[in-house]
This record gives C-alpha cells, sequence and structure tokens, in this order.
C-alpha cells in the first residue's frame, strides 16, 4: 500500500460537476495596525508634570534631586524678561542650522553620487577627498548635463529624498547633543554654556529649564522635518 496521503480539494463541486462559490474569508491583521490617538501624549506629559510637582511640593521629593516644575517655569519667565533666553538661543541655533546645512550639502551631493554610479561606493574615501574642496552645488549643473534635469528633478532627488530625511533626522538629533557638548567646552553664551552654569551652582531650576529649551529644539526639528515630508513626500501615499 502508498503511504500517501491525498487531501480533498478546498474547492466544492455540485453533483452536476459545477465549481460552488467561495467564499472569501476577511483579513484579520487589522488588530496589529497602528490606531492614531489623539492627545495621549500631551495627557501623559501633564500627567507626570502635576505628579512632579505634587510630589516636591509635599515634601515626597526632594528639591535637591528634583526642582519644583513651577519654578522652572518662573526661571523661563526671569530668562524671557532678562532677555537671557535669546542671548543663549539665538548663538545655538545659528551654530546648527549652520553646521546642519553644510553638512546637509555634503551628504545630499555624496549620496547621489553613491546613487548613480556603482564605481563611487567602490573608491567612496579618494573621491570625497578629491571633491571635498569642490561647492557641492556647483555639481549640479554637471548632473544636469549628463541626465537631463528631468531625470535628476524626477528620479534621483525623489527616489533619495526620503532616505535623506530619515537621515535628517537622526544627524539633527545627533547635531544637538554635539552642539551642547561644544558650547560646554568654549562657549561663552549659547544652551550648553547656560546649562554648565546651572550645573556648576547646582540651580536645579536653571539646570531643567536648559534641559527643557533643547527638548522643545528636539520637538520643533522633527515637527519641520515632518511638515517636509508631508509636503515633498505625498506621492508615497
Amino acid at each position: 500500500m502508498s503511504d500517501v496521503t491525498t487531501f480533498s480539494s478546498p474547492v466544492e463541486t455540485s453533483s452536476k460537476g459545477e465549481t460552488g462559490k467561495i467564499s472569501t474569508v476577511s483579513f484579520r491583521g487589522g488588530g496589529f495596525a497602528p490606531i492614531p490617538v489623539q492627545g495621549v501624549g500631551i495627557a501623559v506629559f501633564v500627567v507626570l508634570i502635576a505628579l512632579a510637582e505634587i510630589g516636591t511640593r509635599s515634601g515626597f521629593i526632594s528639591n535637591l534631586t528634583l526642582p519644583r516644575p513651577s519654578a522652572v517655569l518662573d526661571t523661563f519667565v526671569q530668562l524671557w524678561q532678562t532677555g537671557l533666553l535669546w542671548k543663549h538661543l539665538l548663538p545655538s541655533l545659528q551654530r546648527l542650522f549652520v553646521g546642519a546645512f553644510m553638512g546637509i550639502s555634503v551628504g545630499i551631493a555624496v549620496g547621489v553620487l553613491i546613487g548613480l554610479f556603482s564605481y563611487v561606493r567602490a573608491g567612496l574615501v579618494p573621491l570625497v577627498a578629491a571633491l571635498f574642496p569642490i561647492p557641492k552645488i556647483a555639481l549640479l549643473p554637471l548632473f544636469v548635463i549628463w541626465f537631463g534635469w528631468s531625470i535628476v528633478r524626477k528620479i534621483v532627488l525623489p527616489g533619495a529624498f526620503p532616505a535623506i530625511l530619515s537621515g535628517l533626522r537622526v544627524s539633527i538629533s545627533i547635531a544637538i547633543i554635539l552642539l551642547v557638548a561644544a558650547e560646554m567646552l568654549g562657549a561663552q553664551y549659547g544652551v550648553g554654556s547656560y546649562i554648565l552654569e546651572a550645573g556648576s551652582l547646582y540651580d536645579l531650576e536653571k539646570l531643567f529649564a536648559g534641559v527643557t529649551i533643547l527638548s522643545v529644539m528636539g520637538l520643533l526639528v522633527n515637527f519641520v522635518i515632518g511638515q517636509v515630508e508631508k509636503r515633498f513626500l505625498s506621492w508615497r501615499g
């Protein structure tokens, strides 16, 4: 006897030899899809701030460990009124945007070259060393001559734009960290130097105010990049 087991066909047939209708089963993987919920993130922040305020006022949390959020808010008001907020924030923003612009310009030019030419990937290090002194914006007319503006504008740049924006999110976050470290080392004004001064004086209100400024900077940068994605990457659907 044969050990081969036969299975019946899932398609039922009628007595007249006609195939029956196959009923469709609805996809049940929708439960794993993220459901957008508005306001939850803000509610979490409000609850945490309220708990910190209650804990510090009741003495459950020592003021030497965590300052009262209301005291940090008062510090923000003082920074605004005295003009120290912009005195420290504007130099940091200037350094951040200038450095980001330079890095983005170099990164996009090198990335386009890597995407267009396979041999560039093999010889990336010597090629970058040779092209580094050249203004990268000057390479765009060369791409237009080689491939035509329509190819560069409609294929190369749109195809690379999602990767550019994804890398930009990570790069800007790292840039903020390095900016603070650099300002702590040698800057007279800046958010990093403000945080260093507050830490050396053990002024927790000023210290947390500076950290909050950095957090708001990161949130604003992510918001701007998100708006750029919605504006220029709407073709992805």
